[in-house]
C-alpha cells in the first residue's frame, strides 16, 4: 500500500530548492569520492550543498589543536569547492556555534568554555572567550569560502541545545548585564552576535540556523535582537510519518510572524536509527513527501515562502555516536527522496533518470528502487555491496535455528569455561563457526578494501570494529573453545560447581 501510494500521489506545485547536507563528523569522503558524490549530487537535481565540516577543516592556529588528524588540506578544499562551483552547486557552509560543540568542548585546551563544565555539548555562551573562538573558527571557513566559490548563505547549526543556557558564571553575569532571567535572551544576544561575526565581513551573506531557539519565539524580540532581518530559520524534522502534528499550524504561523522566510530539513539517511547501518529508503522517501506536503501547506505564510529544503545525510548523530546510514548506501534514497521532494511522487520517467545517474542496468524498475535491491553502479557501489552482504551474512547465522539449538544445548557457558560437552555435537557445531568465520573475514577483507578507496583508512577501521567484529570475535573464541573439548579423551564427574 505504501509503494502504491508513492507511485500515484498527485504532484504538488510550490517551487523548491533542494540542498543536499554533507555530514564529516564521520566517514569523511577522500576528495576524489566527494567531488564524484557533488556530480551525482548535481544530475539528482540539487541547487546546492551544505557542508558541515566539523573538524575536517584546514583550521590554522589555536584551533587546530581539535583538528582531526585526517582533516584536509588547504588544497583539498579548494578543489572540493572548485568543483563544486563548476558542477552549478551553491556550497553553503555550515558550522555549530551553540550546541553540537563536541569536537571542540572535549579537549582540554577548550573545556573552560563549557556551558556546563561535566558536558561537552555546549557553549558558555557569555564566556567572551568563546566569542573570540568563534570569531577565528567562522573567519578561517567562511574565507576560504569566500575566496573560491560565491558565500550566499552560511549556517550557524544551533540545533538540540541540551545543556540549559545560564549555567556557567560567564552566563549568570552576562543576563545580569542585559537585566533578564530569561535564558533566551541570552540565546538571542548570542545568536545576533555571532550572525554579526560573519556580515560584518560578508554584508551579502545571509544567515541560515536550525530552527529550535525561534519556534515559539516571541516575535518582537526576534525584531528587537535583528534576528528578523539577518537569519532564516531551518524548520527540520525526519519522522515517516504524521509531520503536521509535530510541525504545527501555530508554529508556522509564528515562524511567519518573525522572518520573511524559511527553509526545511528533511532527511535521506541518519535519521532512522543510532545505529542502522543498512538504508531502509521508504520512511526517508516518506519523510520527503510529508515535506512536499508541509511546503504546499505553508509556503504562503511568508512572504517569501519556504525557499529551499535541505536534505540532511548525518554520519553520526553526534561527535561521539557510532556511525549510521554511510552515503554509499544511501544515494538511492538520496536520489527518490529529492523527487519525493520535488513532486510528491515518484514517476517512470523519474525512475529512468534516477537509473541513469546512478548507472543502473536498464531493468532497473522504480519498485528495484524503492526496495533497496537495484544493482546500480554508481561511485561508491563495491562499498554498498559490502555492507549489505555482511549485514545479510549475520543476519543468516542469527537466524541459523539448527545452530543455536546445537549452542543452547551443548555448547552453554558450562561448555565454553569447563570445557565439558559432548564431542559428537560440538565437532558439528564446530565445522559451521569455521566456514562462518572464513566467510566473514573475507567479507572484512573486502569492506577494508572497498572502504578504504573512498574514505580514510578509519571509516573501514570503525565500521569493523563496532559492527562486524563482535560477531568474529564470537567465531573465534567459540572455536577456541570447542577446539579443547574437541581434544579431550576423558571428561571429570559431577559435580562441575
Amino acid at each position: 500500500m505504501r509503494l502504491l501510494l508513492f507511485l500515484t500521489l498527485i504532484s504538488l506545485t510550490v517551487a523548491v530548492d533542494k540542498y543536499v547536507h554533507m555530514d564529516l563528523k564521520g566517514a569523511p569522503p577522500r576528495p576524489d569520492y566527494f567531488k564524484k558524490s557533488l556530480d551525482l549530487f548535481s544530475k539528482l537535481g540539487a541547487k546546492g550543498v551544505v557542508i558541515e565540516w566539523e573538524d575536517m577543516f584546514p583550521l590554522t592556529g589555536i584551533l587546530s589543536s581539535a583538528s582531526h588528524g585526517n582533516a584536509y588540506s588547504k588544497a583539498d578544499v579548494i578543489g572540493i569547492l572548485d568543483y563544486a562551483n563548476r558542477a552549478n552547486l551553491t556550497v553553503v557552509p555550515l558550522v555549530q556555534t551553540f550546541g553540537h560543540a563536541e569536537w571542540i568542548l572535549k579537549t582540554a585546551l577548550f573545556e573552560p568554555l563549557r556551558e556546563n563544565e561535566n558536558y561537552t555539548n555546549v557553549f558558555c555562551i557569555g564566556n567572551p572567550a568563546t566569542k573570540d573562538i568563534l570569531s577565528d573558527l567562522l573567519s578561517q571557513v567562511a574565507q576560504l569560502h569566500a575566496a573560491v566559490t560565491p558565500m550566499p548563505f552560511f549556517h550557524i547549526g544551533a540545533d538540540e541545545a541540551m545543556i540549559q543556557p545560564g549555567q556557567c558564571p560567564e552566563d549568570v553575569e552576562m543576563m545580569e548585564e542585559l537585566g533578564t532571567n530569561d535564558t533566551r535572551i541570552l540565546v538571542y544576544h548570542h545568536l545576533r552576535t555571532v550572525s554579526k561575526l560573519i556580515q560584518d565581513e560578508f554584508p551579502e551573506t545571509k544567515i541560515l540556523a536550525w530552527f529550535d531557539e525561534f519556534k515559539f519565539a516571541d516575535a518582537e524580540t526576534i525584531r528587537d535582537f535583528e534576528l528578523s532581518e539577518r537569519v532564516t530559520p531551518v524548520v527540520w524534522k525526519y519522522n515517516a510519518d504524521n509531520l503536521e502534528q509535530y510541525l504545527t499550524e501555530e508554529m508556522w504561523g509564528n515562524l511567519s510572524q518573525s522572518f520573511s522566510s524559511a527553509w526545511g530539513g528533511s532527511a535521506f539517511k541518519g535519521a532512522n536509527g543510532n545505529a542502522k547501518i543498512d538504508n531502509e529508503i521508504v520512511p526517508y522517501m516518506s519523510n520527503n513527501q510529508q515535506w512536499r506536503i508541509q511546503l504546499d501547506l505553508h509556503s504562503g505564510k511568508f512572504n517569501r515562502s519556504i525557499e529551499a529544503v535541505i536534505v540532511t545525510g548525518w554520519q553520526r548523530y553526534d561527535h561521539f555516536t557510532g556511525l549510521c546510514e554511510l552515503l554509499p548506501t544511501s544515494m538511492t534514497a538520496l536520489a527518490l527522496s529529492m523527487k519525493m521532494l520535488e513532486n510528491g511522487n515518484v514517476t517512470s520517467e523519474d525512475a529512468s533518470l534516477i537509473s541513469s545517474v546512478l548507472s543502473c542496468p536498464n531493468s532497473t524498475t522504480i519498485v528495484n528502487l524503492i526496495a533497496g535491491n537495484d544493482t546500480c553502479k554508481y561511485e561508491g557501489y563495491k562499498a554498498r555491496d559490502s555492507i549489505k552482504e555482511i549485514v545479510k551474512y549475520m543476519k543468516n547465522f542469527d537466524d541459523y535455528t539448527w545452530i543455536h539449538n546445537l549452542e543452547n544445548g551443548w555448547f552453554g557457558k558450562t561448555a565454553e569455561d569447563r570445557h565439558f560437552s559432548s564431542r559428537y555435537y560440538i565437532e558439528s557445531l564446530y565445522n559451521q563457526y569455521k566456514k562462518y568465520l572464513k566467510n566473514a573475514n573475507r567479507m572484512k577483507q573486502d569492506i577494508i578494501n572497498n572502504f578504504n578507496s573512498i574514505f580514510f583508512s578509519e571509516t573501514a577501521s570503525e565500521f569493523l570494529f563496532d559492527r562486524v567484529n563482535s560477531f568474529t570475535d564470537k567465531l573465534s573464541k567459540g572455536l577456541e573453545d570447542m577446539s579443547r573439548i574437541i581434544g579431550r579423551r576423558t571428561f571429570p564427574v559431577r559435580p562441575l560447581f
